[in-house]
Formats: structure tokens, sequence, C-alpha cells
């Protein structure tokens, strides 16, 4: 359900917007994402995200692992547990809030040594998951988190996951189109997955497919797949980078610093 994809793709627009920055810091090798897409080469001497604070509206963050040292700010919990989002709940897939944000600004370190796409900015954890069986519950969740981004300063908005919204009036929930457009006033941007069956069927999902949300291309449902994934037409602001790598990406786990299987 949740994506990682997306979480790169929020960095992206980081960059854009964001301050020129120096210091360095290096990726490794297992981060073939940077020559891919040339980071080092054209992003950093522009920016590295350096006064931007990126909200990642998942399953939380582990503050505490050492790739993301002062990196992680206190954010809020909107499923209804008390919380500052700085504890990732996800025990399936490896810490998917923790990766995405090793993902987005990374400072190396720890086992893996990952770093960020956008070492300079911060990460804003905003715990919505523990509902995915509660779509309601979930919306709800979402909703409540995209405005708590907005009103503590977050310049991007990452929502690296997707509800089937192939059933809802204009594909998407009325509240999280709302705090959609509050984000969209604020001149915040939203991003968030196209889904995990680029090469499929790839039905429409919440929130990608609500207006004025950016997407970047589908992954493929196979890891084997050869071809890039066109655009996904229900996403309202999708595009593609030069170029959309089909590998997956490892991440770093919640509790442990390692390297894990990437989280679809």
């Amino acid at each position: 359900m949740r994506r990682l994809f997306a979480g790169v793709a929020a960095v992206i627009l980081v960059v854009v917007i964001g301050r020129p920055a120096s210091a360095e810091l290096r990726p490794p090798p297992a981060e073939w994402w940077f020559s891919v897409w040339g980071i080092e080469k054209y992003v950093w001497p522009q920016t590295r995200g350096a006064g931007i604070t990126v909200a990642v509206l998942d399953s939380g963050v582990n503050a505490s692992l050492p790739e993301l040292t002062g990196v992680v700010l206190k954010g809020t919990d909107t499923t209804g547990r008390k919380g500052d989002g700085r504890r990732d709940f996800d025990d399936k897939e490896g810490g998917h809030g923790t990766g995405l944000s090793a993902l987005i600004a990374g400072q190396g370190g720890g086992t893996t040594g990952y770093v960020g796409v956008a070492p300079d900015a911060k990460i804003l954890p905003v715990h919505v998951t523990a509902k995915l069986d509660d779509s309601a519950g979930l919306y709800e969740a979402m909703a409540s988190g995209i405005r708590f981004a907005v009103d503590h300063k977050a310049g991007v908005i990452n929502i690296s996951q997707g509800i089937t919204s192939a059933t809802l009036p204009d594909h998407c929930d009325s509240g999280v189109q709302d705090a959609i457009a509050y984000a969209i006033a604020h001149d915040v941007i939203v991003v968030a997955s196209s889904g995990n069956e680029g090469n499929t069927t790839n039905w429409p999902e919440l929130p990608g497919s609500c207006a004025g949300v950016w997407c970047p291309p589908p992954s493929p449902s196979s890891a084997l797949a050869t071809r890039e994934c066109p655009p996904a037409p229900w996403c309202s602001g999708s595009w593609r980078p030069r170029t959309t790598p089909r590998r997956r990406r490892g991440t770093t786990g919640p509790a442990t610093d390692r390297s894990s299987s990437p989280a679809r």
C-alpha cells in the first residue's frame, strides 16, 4: 500500500525550491539513484534543501537512527494515539516512514551510511497509518496530518501511500481534498504515490488521485519488470524525472541500523 518512490519524488521538488548549501556528504555506492538522476552533479550545486521542512505522513519516524541525527523535528500523531511522530509503528515493512526520511534527509553514519537527496532539509514526522484497514479513519488522520504540516511550516508534504479511490466521487475523499486545497493555498507542495502496479491495473489511489497532488510514475508490480511505467493518467500532477529507475531501493529499519528489503 505504501510507497518509497514518492519519497524520492518529494526530495526532487525540495531541491528545486531550497536554498544553496555546502559541506561534503558522499552517498555510498548502494544509493545508485544519485548517479542515475545526477544529484551530485546537477542538483547539489544549486541546493541541498536548506531551509525546507518535509512533512512525512506515514508510520512515524525513528528519530534515534544514526542516519537521521539532528534531522527529525517534533511532529504529531493524528491516529488517536499520543505522540510526536518520532516513533515508527511499522513492524511489517522494516520502518517505512523511517526509510523514507533517510532517503530524503539522511546524514550518513550508522551501518548503511545513507545520505538523503536533500540532506540539509528537516523532517516533520506525522503518524497517520494506524488504521490501514479503516479507510474512513485513515482519511481523517491524513486530512488532519496535512493541516498540521501546513500549520507547522512544511514546504513539502510527502504521502507515500495509496488507498483505492475508484469508487469515490472525483477519486478523492472530500475531507482529504479540502486539506490538500488548504496546503495549496499556503504554497505547500503535496507529493504522493501513484501505485505499485504501473505495468498492470494501476487503479486510482488516494491521495495521488486528488486534485492538486504531484505524483512520480508508478512502480511496476514486479521487481523484474524491464520497462518504465508511464505516468498515472489519474494523477493531476503526474511527471517524470529525467530517467526513471526501475530497481527498488533499500531502506533503513526503525529499530536496527541496517539495510532491509525495500517496501512496496
